[in-house]
């Protein structure tokens, strides 16, 4: 979990309606079924815990390992479904970047998603071009949030801290305390993640 992505949580606990965030960290995204560069689960879910750490602390925002009690791949409508199992009064909102709900159509089951559950969209840099067969598919109009612009990037992340594992360069660490917490910094280096990214 980025910097970024706390971000985008406070802000939308601060500016929606929206009381409680689930966190569902993936156990096998369908398109990253190879876990040569991710961490193993374990690892991805100590990161989220440190870094979302003051996040829980308000009872607003929590954690659930959920997808790897179910099958792999990781496919959104089956963690919604079975969340809504656990969510008696409402459906549970699906919070995406714009960036992901410009290729929405590509997801498993995307317009039984469209009809069934309420999105939530952040904007996203260079993500703001309408895709018009999306936009048919929606029940309910997706919320679109006008949050400040944070760098996300998973990618450049891995990148830095391969960089980093070559040269030994305390340069890159200070360009990775800008994308990730300290804590989270410490965890990765520690268990020597993204080595062979």
């Amino acid at each position: 979990m980025q910097k970024a992505h706390i971000s985008a949580v406070q802000y939308i606990l601060d500016n929606t309606d929206i009381d409680k965030i689930i966190l569902l960290p993936a156990f096998i995204a369908p398109h990253k079924q190879k876990e040569n560069d991710i961490a193993a689960f374990r690892h991805r879910l100590k990161m989220l815990r440190i870094a979302s750490d003051t996040l829980i602390k308000d009872k607003k925002v929590q954690i659930s390992i959920i997808e790897k009690k179910l099958p792999a791949p990781s496919y959104t409508i089956n963690t919604l479904k079975k969340l809504s199992e656990f969510c008696k009064d409402e459906e549970p909102s699906l919070i995406i970047g714009r960036d992901m709900y410009n290729i929405l159509d590509e997801w498993k089951d995307a317009k039984l998603l469209a009809e069934t559950y309420r999105f939530i969209i952040l904007n996203r840099k260079l993500s703001d071009i309408e895709n018009e067969k999306i936009k048919s598919m929606f029940k309910y109009k997706p919320i679109f949030l006008k949050n400040p612009l944070w760098e996300i990037s998973s990618t450049k992340v891995r990148r830095l801290f391969k960089e980093y594992y070559l040269k030994n360069d305390k340069k890159i660490i200070e360009k990775l305390k800008i994308l990730l917490p300290e804590e989270v910094i410490h965890y990765i280096l520690k268990e020597n993640l993204y080595n062979d990214a």
